[in-house]
């Protein structure tokens, strides 16, 4: 079995532990970031919304029966995938994706260290990935607009908070 396959298989059986130990290697074997996301993440979210959407006529509930718990940085980009998935192929507006996908996805990150977070180059990322990119970019406009409601004339706290 693949790392691929045993990542998949740990992420559907819900092993957080492993799952994240296996992104790690996986990477570390020279995976693609986007064969991570293509081939595992987005196969793995679709297959939950297909099972959820057998039992629930309403997607807008997804989060009363699912959560998709994010450990680290590795598996963030499942908050732009499901803005996708909710926009893209269930039709809703931004506003009730983006409010199904925050009570949706949960985040937990233990490490402390900045240059520990996962960071991809924004040129890589926008090229590999550009549906997901230009919805990543409409988050963080839609987050500096917070930030400067809340920190008035503090550009230098807006650089560092920016999420691009």
């Amino acid at each position: 079995m693949t790392v691929l396959e045993k990542l998949t298989l740990a992420i559907e059986q819900g092993h957080p532990n492993e799952t994240e130990e296996l992104v790690r290697k996986a990477l570390e074997e020279g995976v693609d970031p986007v064969v991570l996301v293509e081939d595992v993440m987005v196969p793995v979210m679709r297959e939950v919304g297909e099972k959820y959407k057998k039992q629930h006529d309403d997607i807008t509930k997804l989060y009363e029966k699912v959560t998709f718990q994010l450990n680290d940085t590795h598996p963030t980009v499942a908050v732009p995938e499901l803005m996708r998935i909710l926009m893209d192929v269930e039709g809703l507006g931004w506003d009730e994706a983006w409010e199904i996908t925050t009570k949706t996805c949960a985040y937990t990150n233990h490490t402390i260290m900045a240059e520990a977070l996962e960071k991809w180059p924004v040129d890589l990322f926008s090229r590999l990935l550009p549906r997901i990119y230009q919805i990543v970019e409409e988050i963080n406009r839609r987050f500096l607009i917070q930030v400067r409601e809340q920190y008035p004339g503090d550009e230098e706290k807006v650089r560092q908070m920016a999420v691009i």
